[in-house]
């Protein structure tokens, strides 16, 4: 496997399962009359992954689309000994990657092996990810 890219990335990372907001356009009617309404990304979630998507986007500009496969790790150096769910970081992580247009999707067939591993503890007072890309073809 070749290494192609490592980032960190350090605090809160929402997660995009549980930072829901209802929205309702009141405009937009449904077949019964009453206002459309959905369940939509929270602002604070779809404020970090654009802000974070951006940042990849500069500092890797010569990744554009992967299509894979791709294996990631992700190190979980976390501040304290709270538990929490790696499952939902990961999954955030990797919708970033894909507004950030690193990733073409973050399907099955594009990332193939998704590892977390708990690392060291932090000594920032914050939890910090590392987050390693490897090309597995």
């Amino acid at each position: 496997m070749k290494e192609l890219l490592r980032f960190e990335i350090t605090g809160t990372i929402p997660s995009k399962k549980n930072e829901h907001e209802i929205r309702v356009d009141y405009k937009k009617l449904t077949k019964r009359g009453r206002p459309k309404m959905w369940i939509a990304p929270s602002d604070l979630y779809q404020s970090w992954e654009r802000g974070h998507a951006a940042e990849l986007q500069d500092m890797f500009p010569e990744f554009r689309k992967l299509k894979g496969p791709l294996a990631i790790d992700y190190i979980f150096h976390p501040a304290t000994r709270h538990p929490f769910d790696a499952s939902n970081k990961m999954e955030s992580i990797n919708d970033m990657l894909v507004e950030s247009e690193i990733l073409y999707d973050d399907n099955i067939f594009i990332l193939v092996d998704l590892h977390p591993y708990l690392g060291e503890m932090s000594t920032t007072g914050e939890l910090m990810v590392e987050v390693i890309i490897y090309d597995k073809s």
